[in-house]
């Protein structure tokens, strides 16, 4: 759930990386981030910091129009550093 990023780095030490990726509309870009443990070999992504409900108004929230596309955006930066492991939360 949310907040699984902060903790984990937290509690691992670990670090954030900054990033922008699209919201769960297409026209929407945010910053967000991952987090990188165990020596960076480990991401740790948070879906809903890329494609949650937080992030829509009620108007908004229509499956037919919302993406988790942000997700793999996130997922590819992360491979992008060179991580072996990757935890979605």
């Amino acid at each position: 759930g949310e907040g699984t990023v902060d903790t984990i780095i937290n509690a691992q030490h670990g670090q954030k990386i900054d990033i922008e990726v699209m919201g769960p509309l297409p026209s929407q870009r945010i910053s967000t981030y991952f987090g990188l443990i165990n020596q960076d070999k480990t991401a740790i992504i948070e879906m809903a910091k890329a494609n949650g409900i937080h992030l829509l108004s009620p108007e908004q929230r229509d499956p037919l129009l919302t993406s988790t596309y942000g997700t793999g955006e996130m997922i590819r930066l992360a491979l992008d550093h060179g991580v072996s492991q990757i935890i979605i939360g």
